[in-house]
């Protein structure tokens, strides 16, 4: 069972964006990580390229470094299916958040430029005194 999966990890495209995106959220580099598993950057390159199987020692060490739960991981091969996709999903949505909020500060800092450019214009009225 435990083979198949560690097939799996090397043709299934889904898991190894898994742990490569993990890697690069924890601004982990393939040296740092190939250290801690006590092999090659080279080799770690290959397994997360997928041009080289894995064994389970390595496999679960990894998925221990990078915190990630191995029956979860085990649950998506088995099943097909990716927390990514919820997660990337959630990043878009957030993403178009951040947009419009951007505009929404970009105004609001135009507004307030007008505001100064008007009180500044006040300010430089003279007054009429009586």
């Amino acid at each position: 069972m435990f083979h198949l999966i560690l097939r799996r990890l090397r043709t299934d495209n889904k898991l190894r964006n898994i742990i490569n995106k993990e890697r690069k959220r924890k601004c982990y580099s393939q040296i740092y990580l190939s250290n801690l598993l006590y092999i090659s950057q080279k080799t770690y390159s290959r397994i997360e390229s997928g041009h080289v199987e894995i064994s389970l020692k390595i496999f679960l060490k990894l998925l221990y470094i990078l915190e990630l739960n191995p029956l979860e991981i085990l649950k998506e091969i088995v099943q097909g299916k990716s927390s990514w996709d919820k997660i990337n999903i959630r990043e878009e949505i957030l993403t178009e958040e951040n947009i419009k909020l951007k505009r929404e500060i970009n105004q609001l800092n135009e507004y307030i430029q007008q505001l100064i450019l008007q009180n500044n214009k006040l300010l430089e009225k003279p007054c009429c005194l009586k």
